[in-house]
């Protein structure tokens, strides 16, 4: 009989990603895999660090060593709130390597991603598109940069897709308020200030995905509002823990720092407005670069087609979401004084689910390529770029 019900695809898809990630978890530790880029390295010592303290003390990270960003004030990391360190730590508890744990933890959330992006496809497609798509968005150049690193950009590409799939589903049952609300409380302690997107970007995927879109439910609005809102109470709960555990604020700091030191650093140099205009070209360039060859591909079948998008009812509201999800992105980067093409990580994909989906649209691929989306193939292509980039590098 329980051989019966784990041979079912229902069990069988989820066994065999476990059953996957549980292999690439041994390799990063016999490989002693570390990535070569200094943020990963740094992530990986923080969460040494935060592993051998209380749980109840996860958010007093220190500046251990010397470091141009150390204050001299406290010993402790005030620039950065430390959300993406919480399952990490989770994980080295239970025992598994503390300096491979942040290694491991974003090779479970980019499974999630691609978990959350078939999801949202198959919300609005067939299966056999979705199940393309999770595989196509892997062979991206963005993916594959990011394929095996300790950032918090993976993290912060699972939320995002989690909050929009949930807020999207709310008008179906107010269950996935409840997704929605932690991952966007996570989002906030991960990011910081740094999470507004997040807020536009649920009412958006709600809105455009309402049956009436000029007469928008008002629950469901006032629901996501609470959610937006109760970010200000973990704000301060982070705060009263921190004073409890160092005597010092939190947010004063972070907020000389972060915002007003780096955020929006007064640059005589530039002509008011010039330097945003500049950076909202930066961003659009590099949304176009990264999500390649699909955005090159979208832009060559929209130029045949004399730019009418020839699209169905059904796909308009899902390119909606995630395009202007993208664009919020980009406009709320560019406001900042500093540039960076991992601030707008995930526009980056969301421009290629949306020219990914649009390739299959126009060119009528989805019967002709039935056979590739087999329901082991994205995790399949997932292994093999993830253990050939832990043996290779």
């Amino acid at each position: 009989m329980i051989n019966a019900i784990f041979n079912t695809k229902k069990f069988l898809i989820p066994t065999l990603w476990i059953l996957v990630i549980a292999v690439l978890a041994i390799i990063i530790v016999r490989t002693d895999y570390a990535a070569r880029e200094n943020d990963s390295r740094l992530y990986s010592i923080f969460t040494q660090q935060l592993a051998g303290k209380p749980f109840s003390k996860i958010n007093t990270l220190e500046w251990q060593g010397s470091s141009a960003f150390s204050e001299t004030e406290t010993p402790y990391v005030r620039d950065h709130l430390i959300g993406q360190f919480i399952f990490p730590v989770i994980i080295a508890k239970l025992g598994y390597s503390s300096k491979h744990a942040i290694y491991l933890a974003n090779i479970i959330y980019k499974a999630l991603s691609l978990y959350f992006i078939y999801l949202l496809v198959s919300y609005y497609f067939e299966k056999n598109i979705a199940l393309l798509t999770t595989i196509l968005i892997q062979l991206t150049p963005i993916s594959l940069n990011y394929q095996m690193r300790a950032n918090h950009e993976p993290l912060l590409l699972l939320l995002t897709l989690a909050s929009l799939y949930c807020s999207i589903r709310v008008k179906d049952s107010k269950f996935f308020s409840i997704p929605t609300f932690l991952a966007t409380q996570l989002c906030f302690l991960v990011k910081g200030i740094a999470f507004i997107p997040i807020m536009p970007i649920i009412f958006i995927a709600n809105i455009f995905n309402q049956e009436n879109i000029r007469k928008p439910n008002i629950k469901q609005l006032l629901i996501l509002s609470a959610i937006c809102f109760s970010t200000i109470l973990t704000a301060i709960a982070y705060e009263y823990l921190f004073r409890s555990n160092t005597g010092h604020s939190f947010f004063e700091k972070y907020i000389q720092v972060q915002i007003m030191g780096r955020s929006f650093a007064e640059d005589k140099s530039n002509i008011f407005l010039l330097s945003n205009i500049k950076t909202f070209t930066y961003y659009i360039g590099r949304v176009l670069v990264y999500s390649m060859p699909w955005s090159l591909i979208a832009i060559i079948i929209l130029l045949r087609n004399k730019f009418k998008l020839q699209i169905t009812d059904k796909s308009k509201n899902l390119y909606l979401t995630l395009l202007l999800s993208s664009l919020i992105y980009i406009l709320v980067f560019s406001i900042s004084s500093r540039t960076a093409s991992r601030y707008i990580y995930p526009a980056y994909y969301l421009l290629n689910i949306i020219t990914i989906i649009y390739f299959f649209e126009q060119l009528n691929l989805k019967e002709r390529y039935k056979f590739i989306s087999k329901e082991t193939t994205p995790l399949t292509l997932f292994f093999i770029l993830t253990i050939s980039k832990l043996i290779f590098s």
